[in-house]
């Protein structure tokens, strides 16, 4: 396989900007840039929030319209709870669509939500690390967990398939996860 490509690297994503940062000034920067909007404004509020112990995950949307073509992409911040009152940005997840002309949300190495497993591999290389196949789930039981999953440290990208076994080599992406990348 070839190596891995960067023909985004990670350090100018908006994405891999944010990682590591807290609940703030910086974070509602990074939002209303993604929204578009002025710093004068108010931040738009996640659509929702999930708090557990260890973790908080903070839900947005963003519809972009080009041509007659829409597209939403969810876009999940999972926090790691740090002290009972500090937040810091661990991972962001990414699923639904991207507009191909959308360059404010440009994923590392040109990564597409709408390619396959086998594109993937072909653009990366070899994941690291892989996981989650199931030799006994059903397709309803894949609608609501993991499927097969591959990640790539020294990137921080982690991508969860829908697929149940690993001879699903065209299984569609079910999403991307965004973290800091390892050295």
């Amino acid at each position: 396989m070839p190596p891995p490509t960067t023909s985004s690297p990670p350090s100018t994503s908006i994405f891999y900007r944010v990682l590591g940062t807290s609940l703030g000034p910086s974070f509602d920067a990074h939002i209303r840039e993604l929204y578009g909007v002025a710093p004068t404004e108010c931040t738009p509020e996640p659509t929702s929030v999930a708090s557990f112990p260890d973790c908080e995950y903070r839900t947005f949307y963003r519809t972009t319209r080009a041509s007659d073509n829409e597209s939403t992409t969810k876009i999940v911040y999972c926090f790691d709870r740090i002290t009972s009152d500090t937040l810091l940005l661990a991972a962001v997840h990414l699923s639904g669509s991207i507009a191909l002309d959308d360059q404010l949300l440009s994923l590392p190495a040109g990564l597409q939500l709408s390619w396959t497993g086998r594109q993937i591999v072909g653009t990366l290389g070899e994941p690291k690390r892989k996981g989650g196949a199931s030799s006994t789930a059903t397709a309803a039981a894949m609608s609501l967990t993991s499927g097969v999953w591959l990640a790539w440290d020294t990137l921080g990208i982690q991508v969860e398939l829908v697929a149940t076994n690993w001879e699903s080599h065209n299984a569609s992406i079910r999403e991307i996860i965004l973290y800091q990348p390892t050295k």
